[in-house]
């Protein structure tokens, strides 16, 4: 019976040691791999600088494989730059982006909340630093401690002032705005040529924008924003341009019999990763 116990035992360890071995492979090749695709960002995108060359780039499938570990798999890259950033709802300075405002205020419009207007000011309390409510009951940092003013850094913190809303004035309306398709918090421009198309149609019902023309043709440059909008001062407010050098890129592959996705930004401008996330 020893005899049988400790081989049973010495057969789990050997188990649990192959595991741990086989985890460590696995996530070594996985790290190797992906600096090897941030490389090949590096140099085969460092002639893409305007619009037209973006555009060529975007929405391509490629291809990969690694012939030392038999690793493979495929890496899509889009605009990151397709909704706006929050965070110019307010100025340093704590002073408000009228024009943005305006413009969430027409977009609630369309939903019968309670008390439009203390959601907004809550929003707007919540970005600005100093601990002073603009009206009872707006500083959410003052009744969560949790809670930090200043720049919202993810949809998980904006959700604490949706929530905040929701339970002080009794509204689960709020939930019902599609958030995800308008506001963003990567602190960059918003590209006029790749924005969702719920926002594209909030521009275009009430600035009266056109936007019709060919899809296959893109916005590149000055003059040819001109020529679609009458009054780019409101896009100049929302942080709307024509040309974002910032890529999401999704990275899928399979080694080991494991799948694995890796979701990251990438800023061709500066070169630099962010916003890593990983799934299995």
């Amino acid at each position: 019976m020893l005899l049988s116990l400790a081989i049973l035992k010495s057969a789990n360890v050997t188990e649990k040691y192959f595991y741990g071995a086989n985890q460590t492979i696995f996530f070594a090749q996985k790290n190797r791999f992906f600096l090897d695709v941030v490389k090949i960002l590096e140099t085969k995108l460092e002639e893409v600088g305007s619009a037209e060359s973006f555009n060529q780039i975007v929405g391509m499938p490629i291809l990969l494989r690694d012939d030392q570990s038999d690793l493979e798999g495929s890496l899509n890259l889009n605009s990151g730059a397709t909704l706006l950033d929050i965070n110019i709802l307010v100025d340093d300075e704590g002073q408000i982006n009228q024009p943005f405002y305006d413009f969430l205020e027409r977009v609630l419009m369309e939903y019968n909340l309670r008390d439009m207007h203390f959601f907004l000011i809550t929003l707007v309390d919540a970005l600005d630093l100093d601990d002073e409510p603009r009206v009872f009951g707006s500083e959410l940092a003052n009744e969560d401690p949790r809670f930090k003013d200043g720049e919202i850094a993810s949809y998980s913190a904006f959700r604490s002032i949706l929530d905040y809303y929701a339970k002080i004035r009794d509204d689960r309306v709020i939930y019902d705005v599609p958030w995800e398709d308008i506001i963003g918090f990567k602190k960059s421009k918003t590209d006029i040529n790749y924005i969702t198309p719920r926002l594209r149609n909030y521009l275009e019902t009430f600035y009266g924008f056109n936007f019709h023309f060919n899809e296959d043709d893109i916005i590149k440059d000055q003059e040819t924003l001109e020529s679609l909008v009458f009054d780019t001062s409101v896009l100049d407010a929302l942080g709307i341009t024509y040309y974002v050098p910032l890529l999401t890129c999704k990275m899928e592959f399979s080694i080991m019999e494991r799948t694995m996705q890796i979701n990251f930004d990438y800023d061709l401008h500066t070169k630099r990763v962010g916003a890593i996330e990983t799934t299995f």
